[in-house]
């Protein structure tokens, strides 16, 4: 038998990142990121951090979607 290769941390992460409770956990992470960049925003002014922000926000907005996709798939 061929000897597995050792996954690097990145690669477990990735990995883990996957699972519903990865889903999870980044959506939600995304979602105060993008919470407090738009706070921010309102804040200065500035255009490039509501561009931010608004990357986030799809980003965790798709997280959960995955998250409640995959959750349902299982049943």
């Amino acid at each position: 038998m061929a000897k597995q290769k050792a996954k690097t941390p990145l690669e477990k992460l990735h990995n883990w990142h996957h699972t519903k409770h990865g889903y999870l956990l980044f959506g939600v992470a995304e979602l105060l990121i993008a919470y407090g960049f738009v706070s921010w925003a309102i804040d200065n002014g500035q255009l490039w951090t509501y561009f931010i922000g608004v990357v986030f926000f799809a980003g965790g907005i798709q997280n959960i979607y995955r998250m409640t996709k995959r959750m349902l798939a299982e049943g």
